[in-house]
């Protein structure tokens, strides 16, 4: 009869072990949460890239087909410098992109196409606008740029060059930037 109490007693776990296996899933938790964080950060910035690439092939489109021509202007994606001369009438990049595309990583940024060059040779560069600034995102893409100002990275801007030759007689056709939210 006393061996069937002692082994009523031993069921269950001490406080020590309970203390020793929460001690334990804390520490795998502080180091788990930060690499799931640094994951997520770098998911929106490859994201960006994507839609930036995007946005860049339907520029390139749009130059190829002679509806943009390269200015000096830096035009948000609802924005574009059009040919006069086009044949189509052309209002914004809109028609080559299925939705217009919002950054991931900066809160309140909007996309940005810059193309300067001469026509020939167009150059066409693809940014972040968002607190004042302009952040290149592709065709550079090499080093990220600072996610929502939390201290992950320095930005990466990029000051324009005041040596481009302004493209002739462009009209700068733009529409509204409506958040889609």
């Amino acid at each position: 009869m006393n061996t069937k109490k002692q082994n009523k007693k031993k069921k269950g776990f001490t406080l020590i072990e309970l203390i020793i296996v929460i001690a334990i899933i804390a520490i795998l938790a502080a180091i788990a949460i930060p690499n799931f964080l640094s994951i997520q950060r770098k998911s929106r910035v490859k994201a960006d890239i994507a839609s930036a690439k995007t946005i860049y092939d339907a520029t390139s489109a749009l130059i190829a087909e002679g509806k943009i021509i390269p200015g000096t202007q830096l035009n948000t994606v609802t924005e574009i410098e059009t040919n006069p001369n086009a044949k189509d009438d052309v209002t914004d990049i809109q028609g080559y992109l299925q939705t217009t595309p919002k950054p991931k990583s900066i809160d309140g940024g909007v996309f940005a196409v810059e193309v300067s060059g001469k026509e020939d040779s167009p150059v066409i560069k693809v940014y972040i606008q968002a607190n004042g600034k302009d952040y290149l995102v592709y065709p550079d893409g090499k080093e990220p740029y600072d996610l929502n100002g939390d201290g992950t990275g320095t930005p990466k801007e990029e000051t324009k060059s005041s040596n481009t030759t302004p493209a002739p007689s462009n009209t700068s056709a733009s529409a509204t930037n409506e958040k889609n939210n």
